[in-house]
């Protein structure tokens, strides 16, 4: 299930990365354009779906690390950090959430542009955080085994890319598409040493 929520959330983030080049352009300037009756800011509304889908994903790294530190260290440095994460990633997505489906559906009458830069960008530093948090993780679980480091890593690097959702790029989609893939073939390699021999 982590693994299938892991790749849900690549490929929603591919999805809108796909609508995104189209309705707001290749650069910085926002083109203005409705792909499907829809602006590039109504595709952002599903982005907070993608962070969440990611949750179950780190909870199979927060309880490989409280399995790693036996019963002793059930709240243990990394656990917490794992924790930390999961609200991080949590609060990028109510972030996003509040920012992009105020935003009338199919129309640019309101812009971020329009609505002024006075505005505490909870998104933008819960998306850095997640992603400082998950590769001070992967540091921290460095010998823990498996590649759980670099798939790691790589949600780290997903999640500082992810901050930016103006347009957003297209790198967290392969990030998190690889860390689904490490949770699958961790599912899998778990059921095959669980399986007794013939």
């Amino acid at each position: 299930m982590a693994a299938g929520c892991a790749l849900a959330a690549a490929a929603i983030w591919l999805a809108v990365w796909l609508h995104q080049f189209r309705s707001h352009g290749r650069t910085s300037v926002n083109e203005m354009r409705l792909v499907l009756g829809l602006t590039w800011m109504d595709a952002a509304k599903a982005l907070p779906f993608a962070f969440l889908l990611l949750l179950p994903g780190l909870e199979v790294v927060v309880r490989r690390t409280r399995e790693d530190a036996g019963w002793q260290h059930r709240l243990g440095a990394d656990v917490m950090l794992g924790r930390a994460a999961q609200g991080c990633v949590v609060i990028a997505a109510v972030a996003g959430a509040v920012d992009f489906w105020t935003f009338p559906l199919g129309s640019y009458r309101e812009t971020f542009e329009s609505r002024g830069s006075n505005q505490v960008p909870f998104q933008f530093l819960a998306c850095v955080l997640a992603g400082v948090v998950v590769m001070t993780l992967a540091v921290a679980r460095r010998r823990a085994g498996d590649g759980e480091w670099m798939a790691l890593l790589l949600l780290a690097s997903g999640a500082l890319v992810s901050s930016l959702w103006t347009p957003v790029l297209l790198w967290p989609a392969i990030a998190w598409a690889s860390f689904g893939g490490w949770v699958w073939w961790m599912a899998g390699r778990r059921a095959r040493l669980a399986t007794p021999p013939p």
